[in-house]
C-alpha cells in the first residue's frame, strides 16, 4: 500500500479534529452553558443557531475525511 503525501495526512487529521472537537466542545460546554438561559424559546433559538453554523463545517470536515481516508490517508 503506498503512504498518502503529507498533506493529505494532514488534511484528514484535520477533518477528523474538527468533527471529533467540535462535537466533543458541544456535549461537555456549549449545551451545558446554554442551559443557564432561562427562556426555552431562547435556548433552543441559541442552540439551533450554533449547531447549524458547526454543522456547515462538520459536513465539509466529513467530506476531507472520507476523502483522504480513500486516497490512503
Amino acid at each position: 500500500m503506498r503512504q498518502a503525501s503529507t498533506p493529505v495526512r494532514s488534511l484528514h487529521k484535520m477533518g477528523l479534529g474538527i468533527n471529533l472537537g467540535g462535537t466533543i466542545f458541544g456535549l461537555v460546554a456549549l449545551n451545558p452553558s446554554v442551559a443557564r438561559i432561562g427562556e426555552r424559546r431562547k435556548r433552543g433559538f441559541v442552540l439551533n443557531e450554533a449547531w447549524m453554523r458547526f454543522q456547515t463545517i462538520g459536513t465539509l470536515a466529513m467530506g476531507v475525511t472520507a476523502a483522504t481516508w480513500r486516497l490512503g490517508a
